[in-house]
């Protein structure tokens, strides 16, 4: 342990940089086809207390690898339910089995009102920055045309 004593002081910040961005990463969740996300969304402001419902959308940026050809690259989900914080609502997303691999950032919410009936969008600088990392391990080679024959 007296060997610690040795290392120069212009090392420590390195080190302390290198450990904080080792657990800076850990805290990205990580989803597996089956598992459900739950995303809890809430508002503040004078008419918050009017908003019935919210859904969000989460994107994948550069779309799926080559190796999940066709699998789903976005999440999207619209059945929220209020909590019993105020303003708060949850959502729930079973994530499919072709939901594709990568990190996803939320792209948008929606909040719903009833009275007037209108939808407001949050996006870009409105938004916090989310991320969620699915891990699926499918794949699928695209096969390839063999023949057309037209009669």
């Amino acid at each position: 342990m007296r060997h610690f004593g040795k290392i120069p002081c212009c090392f420590t910040p390195i080190i302390l940089a290198l450990v904080l961005n080792l657990s800076a990463h850990a805290q990205t969740p990580v989803y597996h086809p089956g598992q459900k996300l739950i995303i809890k969304i809430s508002f503040d402001g004078p008419d918050a207390d009017k908003i019935t419902g919210a859904d969000f959308n989460f994107g994948l940026p550069g779309g799926s690898a080559p190796s999940q050809p066709g699998f789903s690259n976005a999440m999207f989900s619209n059945e929220s339910k209020p909590t019993t914080a105020p303003h708060t609502f949850e959502i729930t997303f079973n994530i499919p089995d072709i939901q594709a691999s990568g990190e996803y950032h939320l792209s948008q919410i929606r909040a719903t009102f009833n009275s007037p009936s209108v939808t407001l969008l949050y996006s870009g600088d409105e938004l916090p920055a989310r991320v969620v990392k699915i891990d699926n391990p499918k794949t699928l080679t695209k096969p390839k045309l063999k023949d057309v024959e037209v009669r």
